[in-house]
């Protein structure tokens, strides 16, 4: 199957939004962007079976958005006596993407 280009933002939810825009592509159903280089290597966001939470946009052609929850388990989180619990966690991220001719 030959993968679809696509330019995307993706904001991470929470108490202070993040907001990352650029590339990917969409390959056998499954959402994959490139977050961009970091300690030199690509950092990729990969989405399985993408359709499940990202819908077309109503009068809009090649657009889709929607909301994917990513879950975590035993994530560390620093506490105010300077140790760190352990608990799991999920993540909710904001995404529009649009597919390129």
């Amino acid at each position: 199957m030959q993968s679809i280009k696509l330019v995307f933002s993706l904001t991470k939810l929470g108490r202070d939004n993040r907001k990352t825009t650029g590339y990917g592509f969409i390959k056998d159903n499954n959402l994959v962007l490139h977050l961009g280089v970091i300690d030199g290597k690509d950092k990729w966001f990969v989405i399985e079976n993408y359709t499940k939470y990202i819908f077309p946009i109503i009068s809009k052609q090649n657009e889709y958005k929607g909301y994917y929850t990513s879950y975590s388990e035993d994530t560390l989180i620093p506490s105010k006596n300077g140790s760190y619990d352990t608990r799991d966690t999920e993540t909710n991220y904001h995404i529009w993407f649009k597919k390129l001719a």
